[in-house]
């Protein structure tokens, strides 16, 4: 399997196990959102909570560890941040489709309108995506899945397909907008609870389509 979609397979797991602990995650944090003590490292994801965080980093195994004992050193003395390297094997056989096949899009329902219904709406919106995501990759052809990832791509695939038409397409669009943006740091942004409800109504959709999207 191509290394991109392998790095694309882990780095969709680790975005929900981070986002299900609470954390809010950053695939390719813009310079702001990297802790200053990294210098000019980039890392290929972060995940913050509160006043804590970490630092992801994914490498291939045959990665000698020791190549990033510089980027370590930095994290002495920062009781706030931790540093995770996640090795993933070049030649592993990853089901991009199969990995979602279970999710449960009306337990995650419940818990994006708790969030809504709670004020969290920035919280609400990005899990409204997770779901969406994860079961649109389910739901998708490799072919697919495999080039369309971002939320921009997906909402931009499900008008195309007609699955989402007229005024819904816009709000996927705008909904897919204000999601980048929470994600990148605009906290004080408040999404519109249509533009939650429309993911959710899409996710909906998807999870009960009997065939795959191409």
């Amino acid at each position: 399997m191509a290394v991109a979609l392998i790095e694309h397979t882990v780095m969709s797991n680790l975005r929900r196990e981070y986002e299900s602990l609470g954390y809010d995650f950053y695939e390719n944090p813009p310079a702001e959102a990297v802790p200053s003590f990294l210098g000019k490292f980039q890392p290929d994801a972060i995940a913050v909570r509160g006043n804590e965080g970490v630092v992801l980093e994914l490498r291939p195994r045959s990665t000698d560890p020791s190549a990033l004992n510089y980027i370590a050193e930095r994290f002495e003395g920062q009781s706030r941040w931790r540093f995770r390297v996640i090795f993933y094997d070049q030649n592993e056989e990853l089901d991009e489709v199969g990995e979602a096949e279970n999710i449960n899009v009306q337990e995650l329902r419940s818990r994006v309108q708790k969030l809504r219904d709670g004020g969290e709406v920035d919280a609400a919106l990005l899990l409204a995506w997770a779901a969406l995501e994860a079961v649109f990759r389910a739901k998708s052809k490799p072919s697919i899945s495999r080039y369309v990832r971002s939320p921009q791509q997906i909402a931009e695939r499900l008008e195309h397909l007609g699955i989402v038409e007229g005024e819904k397409a816009n709000l996927l669009r705008q909904s897919a907008a204000m999601r980048n943006s929470v994600a990148h740091g605009r906290f004080e942004l408040r999404p519109g609870t249509g533009l939650i409800d429309v993911v959710l109504e899409l996710a909906d959709v998807l999870d009960n389509r009997r065939t795959k999207i191409d």
